[in-house]
């Protein structure tokens, strides 16, 4: 490919100092490659550049054509060199840059980008003296975005590959139902190392972009994106859906151990051209992280519902520290009555967010986004602290108190941060101690480790309340109460909702309750919202109900003026 228009047959003094018999013979013994891009050398005394062939006929055809170096670099930097390399570049092909680097080292070179074809590829530029006495020097080109687009672990290609191979085949497409592209997860990949080592790992990783290959997918492109997370452009009609789950379990031999590994994936179609391949990868993973159910269904396929839940969780994620300057989150508290008295006898503490246009953002958006996040736990340590400081005020002014419990999320227990802060101002103020209590969803008890466990211990032996919270919702274990302390289960609402729909829910709750008080647990019945359900719940002794029969969660300032009534 042409990148000078050839002036003349002069060919500068370089032909003064060497014959092309004499370049021939030399340019085997100085260049270690044969794939080059191009070959030339450059007399730095006439400022003359000369391409050299590399495969000729005769000694005379080594040589192309020459012109003059400044006129060479110009049409290279309009042709193929991109705005934001621009000036890097020019700086870096600089005869003065140049020589410098060579007296200095002895060999110089460098990477930039080429635009040439609609691709951005890589070229390195290297350079060495042919003849230092004359100042004589030889320049490569090489094309290595093999290199730069190559896993390193499977030998695959990478994200950036990837995204070139992709547009390739994208080129003058039209078709907008033919390709997919998938976002593959393999699930607890860590565990794999721990089992058979990295070097495992690693071995399973080269093995899963074969298997993958030659799966019923027939991927057009497959790619290792980055740690275990894998790309494939399908064509759709490969996209078997009852054949997915399948694909996307297999087990796996290594050193005579054998691994049952799990993948789940997104699924992003192609359904406009131009396509922007990061685009869709990005929507395919984020299909992905909306998975719940993935050994049942390993895959989920991208809508645009999910692209603005995205957007919602980026905006919560930025605006935590300034909703938290200008007092967006608000602690509400949901009272908790004595079903038979229908005296308040605890409350429990609720994050809300409103913003400054009083619209609310939603907790069941933003407080698994900000789990996820890690940020949870700054927004469980503001409303023990604000509670801390509500409790502390009432009962300086001599005004009727109730225990208040707070939620704390399994992240807490990660974070030893802020669980080792709740207690310190516990203890700091031992007055509040009958009035705190802490609420833990069984799942996220069971998921703790023995670290957590010896900070509930220190809650304990404070005398602060512990409630487990949601019992029933998921995979309950009589074990978990029976091995653990806790002074209230609460009843998940799911029950209370299905009474007068589901027969079992009557018995259900009546064994619960009784199973507690034999155990010697109080019972708070949470979700109550109708009068025909309170009193089936007296009727099975539940201690406590929570619910909007009683009240909704309230700010503070209401919910001062019922305790002030009690």
């Amino acid at each position: 490919m042409e990148i000078t228009s050839m002036v003349d047959n002069d060919l500068g003094s370089v032909l003064k100092s060497f014959s092309a018999r004499e370049i021939a013979a030399m340019l085997p013994k100085l260049l270690y490659e044969d794939e080059y891009y191009s070959v030339a050398l450059i007399d730095i005394s006439s400022g003359v550049l000369t391409r050299c062939r590399m495969i000729f006929s005769n000694d005379e055809d080594v040589i192309d054509r020459s012109d003059e170096y400044d006129s060479v670099r110009r049409t290279i930097t309009d042709k193929w060199i991109s705005d934001e390399e621009r000036e890097d570049y020019e700086g870096a092909v600089d005869l003065t840059t140049i020589i410098k680097n060579l007296d200095d080292n002895g060999t110089y070179e460098f990477t930039t980008h080429h635009v040439m074809g609609g691709e951005v590829l890589l070229f390195r530029y290297r350079y060495i003296y042919f003849d230092k006495e004359h100042t004589v020097i030889l320049t490569t080109m090489k094309d290595i975005t093999s290199l730069e687009e190559t896993d390193m672990v499977t030998g695959g290609a990478n994200r950036k590959g990837f995204k070139r191979l992709a547009d390739r085949i994208f080129k003058g497409e039209t078709a907008t139902d033919r390709y997919a592209l998938l976002y593959i997860d393999l699930k607890n990949f860590k565990s794999v190392n721990e089992i058979i080592g990295f070097k495992g790992g690693d071995a399973l990783l080269r093995y899963f972009l074969k298997y993958i290959n030659n799966s019923p997918l027939n991927p057009v492109l497959t790619a290792r994106n980055s740690a275990d997370h894998f790309a494939c452009l399908v064509e759709c009609k490969n996209l078997d859906y009852d054949r997915l789950a399948d694909i996307f379990q297999f087990e796996f031999i290594y050193d005579g151990k054998s691994i049952n590994v799990y993948a789940r994936c997104g699924i992003c179609k192609v359904d406009r051209f131009p396509a922007d391949v990061d685009a869709m990868y990005d929507m395919a993973k984020l299909a992905c992280n909306n998975l719940t159910n993935e050994y049942m269904q390993p895959y989920i396929v991208f809508n645009n519902d999910m692209s603005d839940l995205y957007i919602k969780q980026c905006m919560i994620h930025s605006n935590l520290p300034y909703a938290l300057e200008r007092n967006e989150l608000q602690v509400f508290y949901q009272p908790i009555y004595d079903p038979y008295t229908e005296k308040i006898v605890e409350a429990e503490a609720l994050i809300r967010w409103i913003m400054p246009n009083g619209d609310v953002i939603s907790p069941g958006l933003f407080l698994p986004t900000l789990e996820k996040n890690g940020h949870i736990a700054k927004v469980d340590y503001f409303v023990s602290h604000t509670v801390n400081k509500f409790i502390e005020d009432r009962l300086n002014s001599g005004r009727h108190v109730v225990p208040v419990t707070v939620n704390l999320s399994r992240m807490d227990f990660y974070d030893a941060k802020t669980p080792s802060a709740i207690i310190d101002e516990i203890i700091a103020k031992s007055s509040l101690r009958p009035y705190r209590m802490f609420e833990i969803t069984e799942s996220a008890y069971m998921s703790l480790n023995d670290r957590a466990e010896e900070m509930i211990g220190r809650m304990r032996s404070l005398g602060v309340g512990l409630l487990l919270d949601d019992f029933g919702s998921g995979f309950s274990s009589y074990g978990t109460i029976a091995n653990y302390d806790f002074d209230i289960i609460k009843l998940d609402m799911q029950f209370i909702r299905m009474l007068g729909k589901n027969k079992k829910s009557g018995k259900i709750i009546r064994s619960i309750i009784s199973m507690a008080h034999e155990l010697g647990v109080k019972i708070v019945a949470e979700g109550a919202e109708t009068r025909e359900q309170v009193e089936f719940l007296k009727e099975c002794g539940s201690d406590y109900i929570q619910g909007y029969y009683f009240s909704r969660p309230i700010p503070q300032s209401e919910f001062e003026k019922l305790l002030d009534e009690c």
